[in-house]
C-alpha cells in the first residue's frame, strides 16, 4: 500500500491509502496500467470473430460476423469472459464511455445490430468514433476523418500564423511539419494494426 498526497497550486489534498489502481498523473502510471491490464486478452479465446486492441486506457473489442446471430454469440462470450476479468481486477466500465460502432458493407446497409448490455447498461451505437486518432464511420469511408483532420490542420495553421512574428521560421517550419507528419502517421499505424 502507498500513501500519497497531491499538491496543486499550493493546495494539498488529504493523505489517502491507495488500495488498488494506478496513480493518475504519475510518470510511471501509463506503463503500470499497461502491465496491470496486459492479461486481459487471455480471457478471450483466439477466435476469428473477436479481436481485442489494448492502447493505454483505451481498449477496443472488434467483433465480426456474417449475421446478427454471429454477433450475439460473440457478445455473449465476451460478457462471460471480459466482465469477470474486470471484476477480479477491480476495474469498472464507465457509463457513457463505452460506445459501439456497427460497420456496414455497402451490400448490407440494413443490417440490424444487436443490443450490447454491459453490467445492466445499454451501450450506445454511434455513427462515427475516434480510434487511435483516426475517425471511423459506419460506412467505412474517410469523409469523417478528413473533415476532422482539416479542422486540426486549420487550427495548426492559425497557431503557426500567430506565433511566426515572434518565433524564428527555423523553429516554426520543423514544428508544424512534425505535427502534420504525426497526424498523417496515425492513419498508417491504424491500418498496420488491422488484420484484414
Amino acid at each position: 500500500m502507498d500513501v500519497t498526497t497531491d499538491e496543486i497550486q499550493e493546495k494539498r489534498s488529504a493523505k489517502a491509502i491507495i488500495q488498488c489502481g494506478v496513480l493518475q498523473g504519475s510518470i510511471l502510471g501509463p506503463l503500470l496500467f499497461l502491465i496491470y491490464i496486459c492479461d486481459m486478452d487471455t480471457n478471450i479465446t483466439n477466435d476469428i470473430g473477436i479481436k481485442l486492441t489494448l492502447f493505454a486506457d483505451n481498449n477496443s473489442i472488434f467483433i465480426t460476423g456474417k449475421d446478427t446471430q454471429d454477433l450475439i454469440f460473440d457478445l455473449d462470450r465476451i460478457n462471460g469472459s471480459i466482465l469477470p476479468w474486470f471484476d477480479r481486477n477491480r476495474l469498472i466500465i464507465k457509463k457513457g464511455k463505452s460506445l459501439a460502432l456497427g460497420f456496414n458493407h455497402k451490400s448490407n446497409k440494413h443490417m440490424v445490430f444487436p443490443d450490447i448490455i454491459l453490467k445492466d447498461r445499454h451501450t450506445i451505437y454511434v455513427s462515427e468514433i475516434i480510434f487511435l486518432g483516426v475517425w471511423l464511420d459506419q460506412n467505412i469511408k474517410w469523409d469523417c476523418h478528413v473533415e476532422n483532420l482539416i479542422v486540426k490542420l486549420s487550427k495548426l495553421c492559425f497557431a503557426m500564423e500567430k506565433i511566426k512574428s515572434f518565433i524564428s521560421k527555423n523553429v516554426v517550419k520543423p514544428c508544424s511539419l512534425h505535427i502534420f507528419i504525426h497526424l498523417w502517421n496515425m492513419i498508417f499505424y491504424f491500418w498496420e494494426t488491422l488484420e484484414i
